[in-house]
């Protein structure tokens, strides 16, 4: 369960890193004054693996509440009642 939510925190991170580099490169290609200041859509900085760290942090935590949950839960009985 906490896999899911850190694959999960992983694409989202990733995801928006590039979603983010593709607006600036749209931006850069409409707008001659981002050219002229040196704004590129292909560097990345140090700071966008802080980003990512951070999505993965809060993709565990928030993971980490359902698998306490479920981890308390007797499966056996919980069976035994559905059926």
């Amino acid at each position: 369960m906490i896999s899911e939510g850190l694959i999960l925190a992983a694409a989202g991170a990733i995801l928006g890193v590039a979603l983010g580099h593709g607006v600036v490169a749209a931006a850069v290609a409409s707008f001659d004054r981002l050219q002229e200041i040196g704004l590129t859509a292909w560097r990345f900085e140090p700071a966008e693996a802080w980003i990512v760290l951070a999505a993965l942090i809060a993709g565990a935590l928030a993971a980490l509440i359902p698998a306490l949950r479920v981890f308390g839960v007797d499966i056996s009985r919980t069976l035994a009642r559905a059926a």
